[in-house]
């Protein structure tokens, strides 16, 4: 009678330790844990290209919210070589003022033609040097260029300014269709005034597409972008402006 109470005996101690040893991994500070994860959109023209694959099935894998679209955006880039056209409007009490911007890139190269009520401005950016003319003129400026002057030049939102927000600041993001492209959608309030500014930006190119800012119900500033060509521009364009 006795081997009985001692099999109960022992099969009850592992229990126990088994148990135990549950409890220690589940509260051990090293265990795993489960995080969230940023999953860039397929772009839906791409998704229907795949065998068995559509822009409906491949939208349930977006994952952009206002908590992660600083890290989606920060995992995009941009495509090396494009060309395509901006229109950027700026919009005051009795009166705006529209640009139209011609841009080429390849690689650190690039060609702006910037058309607007004072006329045409040519940009060139290769490498580190910078040049200037208006068609208009014969005078030639010829300067170091900075970093990301190809941007400031078409006054363009850069990943930097969205990345160094405070994320408390982004109010909305998504992942939608605009002009022709799949994007990553993002709302921010920003400044003193606090102006509310929204941008798309390319998933497929990596480019911004749109962007606007509003004060209160007031429309300041509007951008659009064609959708861009991602072959490689003609050499041509890259030449230098003879003196």
């Amino acid at each position: 009678m006795k081997r009985p109470r001692k099999a109960a005996l022992y099969a009850l101690i592992v229990l126990l330790a088994a148990a135990l040893v549950y409890l220690v991994l589940r509260l051990s500070p090293t265990a795993s844990v489960d995080t969230a994860e940023v999953i860039l959109p397929t772009p839906a023209a791409e998704a229907d290209e795949r065998p068995g694959g559509t822009a409906e099935a491949q939208s349930r894998v977006i994952a952009v919210t206002p908590e992660t679209v600083q890290a989606a955006v920060g995992m995009l880039s941009r495509a090396g070589s494009y060309s395509r056209m901006i229109i950027a409007e700026t919009f005051w009490t009795g009166g705006s003022a529209v640009r139209s911007i011609n841009v080429s890139v390849s690689g650190e190269r690039a060609r702006l033609t910037i058309s607007d009520s004072g006329g045409v401005k040519n940009v060139l950016i290769s490498g580190e040097t910078l040049w200037i003319w208006y068609s208009d003129s014969g005078k030639i400026y010829t300067g170091p260029a900075g970093g990301s002057a190809a941007d400031e030049y078409q006054s363009l939102l850069t990943y930097e300014d969205l990345l160094q927000l405070d994320p408390k600041s982004i109010t909305d993001a998504g992942y939608t269709d605009y002009n022709g492209e799949s994007c990553i959608y993002a709302e921010y309030t920003s400044g003193e005034l606090g102006y509310v500014s929204r941008f798309w930006v390319s998933v497929k190119s990596g480019l911004l597409m749109g962007s606007e800012t509003r004060d209160g119900d007031r429309l300041v500033y509007r951008m659009d972008s064609s959708v861009p060509d991602i072959s490689t521009p003609d050499e041509s364009v890259f030449q230098p402006p003879e003196a």
